[in-house]
């Protein structure tokens, strides 16, 4: 039970921080969004940027993931493992096709603009950044 106890802020820090996601993007820190922006020179250049970054950031995420079911593993036995292991991955995937939803949606609605694939690419890194930021917080704890 006591594995339940400290998983539950993790998921409702992952709950609570969905709608607000958007409000809370201007204290994400996002290096590598700002060093492409800063090398924004030509169109082409910084579309790869982007991308560059977006496979970055989703490696950080899955980093972070590995990290936190580590230490849930060390942190409990038995059952208690597999259903707090459930939960996590559970969790993560709801808010994976959250961050997926939620940029494809800036994507649509911007659809008839040049800049709507970056915008989806910005949108991803912000997100992602700001899921990082959550599981940093669970750990540092």
């Amino acid at each position: 039970m006591a594995i339940f106890q400290k998983l539950l802020p993790l998921l409702a820090i992952s709950v609570i921080s969905l709608p607000n996601a958007q409000a809370n993007t201007d204290k994400i820190a996002t290096p590598l969004l700002d060093n492409c922006k800063q090398q924004q020179t030509q169109a082409t250049a910084y579309s790869i940027c982007l991308d560059e970054a977006v496979k970055q950031v989703e490696r950080e995420l899955e980093s972070w993931i590995l990290q936190t079911e580590n230490k849930i593993s060390a942190s409990a036995s038995g059952p208690q493992v597999d259903a707090a292991m459930y939960e996590l991955k559970r969790a993560n995937k709801y808010y994976q096709q959250y961050i997926e939803s939620y940029c494809r949606s800036l994507f649509f609605a911007n659809q008839g603009s040049a800049e709507a694939a970056n915008i989806f690419r910005q949108c991803k890194i912000v997100q992602i950044r700001q899921r990082i930021t959550l599981l940093k917080y669970e750990k540092d704890k």
